[in-house]
């Protein structure tokens, strides 16, 4: 088994959004999608487009086709965006995660080598590129971890 890097080895494209524009609500089709068994899919040869069989029971054949597209759409004319890779992460966030890694392990978390996916973050934050983040640092004072 290989492993393999979404933004290099392959890339996520915005499929949900694109197939809304093009196929028919499920509504609209003429059999009830939650009252079938078995669905049979086909791709029609005149518009390249999925025609639809919704089949009640198991053993039945009502052969009547429904195409799910909508008028004068085609999965031929698809072209999905390509969605963004991870999720932004706000200032306040960032913010807020280093000083709990400085509450929690000092002044010194970052030369820690469990912490470093955290350094990753703090130090460089994708949606703010080139900004550095300061955080409040109190080593000169003598920290007191005594629990009570």
């Amino acid at each position: 088994m290989s492993l393999k890097v979404m933004g290099t080895d392959w890339n996520a494209y915005d499929w949900k959004k694109e197939a809304r524009d093009i196929v028919k609500a499920t509504s609209s089709l003429t059999f009830k999608i939650s009252q079938c068994k078995r669905f049979n899919l086909r791709r029609s040869v005149k518009t390249n487009n999925i025609l639809v069989r919704g089949e009640p029971c198991y053993r039945t054949y009502i052969g009547i086709e429904w195409d799910i597209t909508k008028k004068n759409s085609s999965f031929m004319d698809t072209s999905p965006h390509k969605l963004p890779i991870g999720i932004p992460v706000t200032k306040e966030k960032v913010d807020d995660v280093g000083n709990l890694l400085l509450k929690h392990f000092g002044c010194e978390w970052k030369s820690l080598d469990i912490l470093q996916w955290y350094k990753r973050i703090v130090e460089s934050n994708s949606q703010y590129v080139g900004e550095e983040v300061e955080l409040p640092c109190e080593c000169d004072q003598e920290a007191d971890f005594s629990f009570v």
